[in-house]
């Protein structure tokens, strides 16, 4: 799921400062996962709004990030009000602002949360790996990932100096763990190799994908080709998303 935090409540409320009608858009998918979203999350803002003076009327989306379902929530929610709104406040990811925006072009989107990456969706009594749980990926600006070869620890969120590819030029000496950049923690790169061997991998291995990645000729895999729905039957998925599954996607929540 994409990870997603609450600004802060005052850095919201100086975003609202010139507005009085809002819209409320909700994801019931991620940001619900993240205990940000879905109904306990638009009721939070909701409540928010009120004590700020604002008047609120608040919606659910089936993933906010989801072109389909935003333009839904759109055309069956916000349109017929829109004369009477002055904003749209969109918890979600950044997915689901863009798409706020995109639908509903003639109204300031405000967003409530931050985004914070990818991070697994794990369930109670699971595994509790903190290195791999606790770091969400930071969407690499380049989309080289490393973590198949770094046993799901994200090297770029956990060291200090960023290191991909393997230890800093100024590593810990044998039988030392801290880290030389940040001695107040340890090295990660030290249990990173841990990991790595104890699954039987080569960490070794990541010099030649470095050499690979800023090898200029290697080109991506193009995507599948997108087949585009017949329109009636896009509308009808649009239909069952909002009207069926989106009432009761809290339950979602239970996953975790």
């Amino acid at each position: 799921m994409f990870h997603t935090e609450y600004k802060p409540a005052e850095e919201i409320e100086f975003s609202l400062r010139k507005y009085r009608r809002i819209a409320i858009i909700s994801c019931n998918v991620c940001a619900n996962l993240s205990d940000t979203g879905g109904r306990k999350g638009l009721e939070l803002m909701e409540d928010l709004c009120r004590k700020w003076g604002k008047e609120t009327v608040g919606f659910l989306v089936f993933g906010a990030c989801v072109g389909s379902f935003m333009e839904y929530t759109t055309k069956r929610y916000i349109r017929p009000l829109s004369s009477s709104l002055d904003a749209i406040m969109v918890i979600s990811c950044a997915g689901g602002v863009k798409s706020a925006k995109l639908y509903n072009p003639d109204l300031p989107i405000i967003a409530a949360c931050d985004s914070f990456g990818s991070l697994p969706l794990t369930q109670r009594g699971g595994p509790r790996d903190s290195l791999v749980i606790h770091t969400p990926c930071p969407i690499c600006e380049d989309g080289h990932c490393v973590m198949s070869y770094t046993a799901g620890i994200c090297p770029v969120v956990t060291c200090p100096l960023e290191c991909r590819y393997g230890f800093c030029d100024n590593p810990p000496r044998d039988g030392e763990v801290a880290c030389s950049e940040d001695p107040g923690m340890d090295c990660v790169w030290i249990q990173i190799k841990k990991d790595v061997e104890a699954r039987g991998g080569d960490i070794e291995a990541l010099e030649e994908l470095k050499a690979m990645h800023e090898n200029q000729n290697l080109k991506r895999m193009p995507t599948r080709q997108k087949e585009k729905a017949l329109l009636p039957l896009m509308r009808l998925a649009q239909w069952t998303t909002g009207e069926l599954f989106n009432p009761g996607a809290d339950v979602l929540h239970w996953l975790k």
